[in-house]
């Protein structure tokens, strides 16, 4: 494990405005736990209820222009023109969502700009959320699954806490698909994650998807 010191923010008081964090600290700051965790409004969720001139909006729409004022990345603008144009409303979200996908996909690369992958990942998440069966039926979460835990890199905690973020979110929006699938999405895990040679990419993959395991269980018993 990597123990090079980055400089932040000082909340422990003293005089000095920053003092430097270990990368152990930073790595104990970390926490992967969505289930139990409020998702943010960010003002979306009056226009995707109620919708702009009578049409319903998407998470995944408002989302993508959320970060379009904070994310100024080439790769995130040329994610954004290769998408536009299929996500406006639910129904396009849905006639076209095998070609977003797969735009998602192409992004969803280590070969993409680090800082850009964050809104990419926090798209995914809305994309499931606004889909939910048909992602899932759409044969598509495997290869969106391996995509992800390819981005993995250990020396990269924001990107690392952006990655279980996402995984925790897909497993939260599409629980009722993955249930009926179970075995198979445990045994994926465990070859990708749980088997991983870093004891604290185990640690967070193990914690991203036991709610998950002990509903499964939950919902077998009653």
């Amino acid at each position: 494990m990597s123990n090079k010191n980055t400089k932040d923010l000082n909340t422990t008081g003293g005089r000095k405005r920053y003092r430097f964090k270990s990368f152990t600290e930073k790595l104990n700051n970390i926490n992967v736990d969505v289930f139990h965790k409020k998702i943010e409004n960010r003002q979306r969720q009056l226009e995707i209820e109620q919708g702009k001139e009578g049409v319903a909006s998407t998470y995944f729409y408002e989302t993508l222009h959320y970060w379009l004022n904070i994310n100024y990345t080439g790769g995130y603008e040329k994610f954004v023109f290769k998408v536009k144009h299929y996500v406006r409303t639910l129904p396009m979200l849905i006639h076209h969502k095998h070609e977003i996908i797969l735009i998602l996909l192409e992004f969803l690369s280590p070969e993409t700009e680090k800082i850009a992958l964050e809104p990419i990942l926090d798209l995914t998440a809305c994309l499931a959320r606004d889909l939910q069966s048909d992602f899932y039926d759409s044969g598509f979460f495997q290869p969106i699954f391996i995509a992800i835990v390819n981005l993995i890199d250990p020396t990269n905690l924001p990107l690392l806490e952006h990655i279980f973020h996402c995984l925790g979110y897909l497993f939260k929006f599409l629980q009722k698909q993955l249930f009926s699938d179970i075995v198979a999405i445990s045994e994926l895990y465990f070859n990708h994650l749980l088997c991983h040679k870093n004891s604290y990419i185990r640690q967070f993959a193990s914690e991203s998807f036991s709610f998950l395991i002990r509903k499964s269980s939950k919902e077998k018993l009653n």
